[in-house]
């Protein structure tokens, strides 16, 4: 957590530029695929028999849809994408050309909900008890990356953290 609020003015510096990066790059492919979409749905929806056509556009349509941010998800296409999906594609290529633009590893930035100011609102669970021993502490999908970045970045760790990251005997 120090490590990301020593970071807090860089984030803020290029969090809206990131973003607006994303949307840039996205826009252009998104828009022509719902032209393409609407051709496809006026000109071969109502046909009897296999609608390849309509259904492969759905699809891609579906698919997409994930990528682009909840907020300019139209009505209709809020509709297609998953409700759990929200805007979890879109965190990942935020945060990835967030990542790029700072230097900060793009690990440490996938377990956190960020504010525009570069503060830190939630962290993802990092650690939790091992399902076959209780006793046992394991590093989760987000911990073990984010330990390895910090290591990685020359940040000085807990013992207890390097023993999650090290391999057993058996495997080094």
């Amino acid at each position: 957590m120090e490590y990301l609020e020593s970071k807090s003015d860089i984030i803020a510096e290029s969090f809206d530029d990131a973003r607006q990066d994303y949307i840039d790059k996205l826009m252009p492919l998104w828009n022509t695929h719902l032209e393409a979409n609407n051709a496809v749905e006026e000109w071969h929806s109502g046909n009897v028999g296999n609608r390849r056509l309509t259904h492969l556009s759905e699809y891609v349509t579906i698919h997409l849809a994930m990528l682009v941010p909840e907020y300019l998800r139209s009505e209709k296409v809020a509709k297609l994408v998953p409700e759990e999906i929200k805007d979890q594609v879109p965190n990942i290529y935020h945060k990835f050309l967030l990542s790029n633009s700072t230097g900060i590893p793009f690990p440490l930035l996938m377990p956190i909900d960020l504010e525009e100011d570069g503060t830190v609102n939630e962290i993802h669970e990092l650690i939790s008890e091992s399902p076959i021993d209780s006793e046992k502490a394991i590093l989760t999908e987000w911990g073990s990356p984010a330990i390895l970045a910090l290591k990685e970045e020359g940040v000085k760790l807990p013992d207890e953290l390097d023993e999650l990251v090290r391999l057993p005997d058996s495997l080094a």
